[in-house]
């Protein structure tokens, strides 16, 4: 699959039950493919399960704005924005998980797609995916990192 490959990374305090750690966001002029992710956790090691939801969003929320880097220096700038640490959640939509699984803190994760797996978001403005941490109790920083094709 040809295109330029870009990369989106955050880091939030989630507060309880969740707040969304990044969001990659859709634009008109162009689909975009996730073929690849990160998730860990910086804070003091102990014993939490993070459950971590990758889940489609038809509006954005509020967050800091966050340009996608080009894996290669000579791409063009991204089409496609991101945004990082929400406070105001995106709007989900019901039952749209594509990823969902709980991991140890302890132990960082990743996800690579298979060919012709990839997390397609659609060409439709302000329409894509968004990065979750849930934990009753849990507040410590986590991080996502994620990658993708436009």
């Amino acid at each position: 699959m040809a295109g330029d490959r870009y990369s989106v990374v955050g880091d939030q305090n989630v507060a309880s039950p969740t707040d969304t750690v990044i969001s990659i966001n859709g634009v008109t002029t162009r689909r975009a493919w996730v073929y690849h992710f990160t998730l860990g956790s910086s804070a003091t090691p102990a014993d939490n399960a993070i459950l971590w939801e990758v889940r489609l969003f038809t509006a954005s929320g509020t967050a800091t704005a966050f340009t996608p880097r080009a894996l290669d220096p000579g791409n063009p700038a991204a089409l496609l924005t991101a945004e990082i640490n929400h406070t105001v959640e995106p709007t989900f939509t019901a039952n749209s998980e594509v990823f969902s699984m709980a991991l140890n803190q302890r132990a960082p994760w990743q996800w690579w797609a298979n060919p012709e797996s990839e997390l397609v978001i659609p060409a439709t403005l302000d329409t894509g995916y968004g990065w979750e941490p849930t934990h009753a109790s849990f507040t410590g920083a986590v991080e996502v990192c994620a990658y993708y094709l436009e």
